[in-house]
C-alpha cells in the first residue's frame, strides 16, 4: 500500500517540472511449513517416508515469519510542449526484506531501482480541427537496479486519430526484444495495442488506456489562453510516457 504527491512548479508559461514522492509500506510472509530443506529429502522416497508421513527438518525457522517494511522513491520531470525529461529513484532507504537476523546476512536492503527517460515531439505536418496534425516522438528510457538494467529506444509516430511506434529492448548483456505498437485517440481517450517479439520464444502483449485531460474552453481570453499554453501536451509526448510506464521493469 502506498501513496503518491506530485507538486508542479511552472518556469513560465510553456515550461514546467513536477516533483513527485512516493510512500507506503508492504508485507511478506513466509510459510515455514511448506519449505523443503536438505535434510528432510531421501534418495529413495524424496521428502516423505514409504508411509507418505514429511520428514522432520532440523532448520530453525525465524524468529519472525512477517516481515512489514517502509519503502519510498521520488520522481522528477521536466517538460515543455515539444519535449520531457526525467528521473526516478525507488527504494530510496534500501528496505530490508530478509527474515533472517544473523551477522552472516548480507542482505543490504532491495536494491535502488534508477529510471531516466525523456523524449521530443518533431512537428510533420500541422493540423486543423477536423484532424489532428503528423508527428514524430523519439524517446528513450534507461532502467538499473544492482547489476539488471534495460536500455529501451525508438518513436512514436502519428497522422490524425492514428499513431503507433517501434522500439528495441536491450538488456546490460544481451538484445532482448523488438516492440511494436499502435492506437487510436479520441476526445480526450488513447488507447494503444503492444506486442513484445523477444529473442527468446517468450512474447508479450499488452493494452493501456490514458486519459489526456484538456484544458477548459473558456472562448479567447487571456485566462483561456495562458490555460490552453501551460496544461496542453504534445500528443507524442503524452503516448511515450504512458507507453514508458508500460514497458518500465517491475522489480
Amino acid at each position: 500500500m502506498a501513496g503518491i504527491y506530485s507538486y508542479k512548479v511552472s518556469f513560465n508559461r510553456n515550461t514546467h517540472i513536477r516533483i513527485g514522492l512516493e510512500a507506503g509500506f508492504y508485507q511478506a510472509r513466509l510459510d515455514w511449513d511448506q519449505l523443503i530443506f536438505g535434510d528432510q529429502q531421501d534418495p529413495l522416497t524424496g521428502s516423505t517416508d514409504v508411509n507418505g508421513n514429511p520428514f522432520i527438518s532440523e532448520e530453525n525457522a525465524p524468529a519472525s515469519l512477517n516481515n512489514t517494511q517502509f519503502d519510498a522513491g521520488a520522481g522528477l520531470l521536466v517538460y515543455n510542449r515539444k519535449a520531457y525529461g526525467g528521473i526516478s529513484l525507488k527504494h530510496l532507504n534500501r528496505p530490508n526484506e530478509s527474515f533472517l537476523r544473523i551477522n552472516e546476512n548480507l542482505q543490504a536492503g532491495r536494491p535502488l531501482r534508477l529510471t531516466v527517460h525523456g523524449g521530443v515531439e518533431i512537428p510533420l505536418a500541422s493540423g486543423n480541427k477536423n484532424k489532428g496534425g503528423a508527428f514524430i516522438a523519439p524517446n528513450a528510457m534507461f532502467v538499473k537496479q544492482a547489476d539488471t538494467g534495460q536500455f529501451v529506444a525508438g518513436a512514436w509516430i502519428g497522422s490524425g486519430r492514428i499513431f503507433g511506434g517501434s522500439w528495441f529492448r536491450h538488456n546490460f548483456t544481451l538484445p532482448d526484444a523488438a516492440i511494436f505498437a499502435i492506437g487510436v485517440r479520441e476526445g480526450v481517450f488513447r488507447i494503444a495495442y503492444s506486442y513484445d517479439f523477444t529473442v527468446s520464444a517468450l512474447a508479450a502483449a499488452q493494452v493501456a488506456l490514458a486519459i489526456h485531460t484538456r484544458c477548459p474552453s473558456l472562448s479567447t481570453s487571456k485566462t483561456a489562453k495562458h490555460c490552453k499554453r501551460s496544461c496542453a501536451a504534445p500528443v507524442g509526448t503524452t503516448a511515450s510516457i504512458c507507453f514508458n510506464s508500460l514497458i518500465r521493469l517491475f522489480f
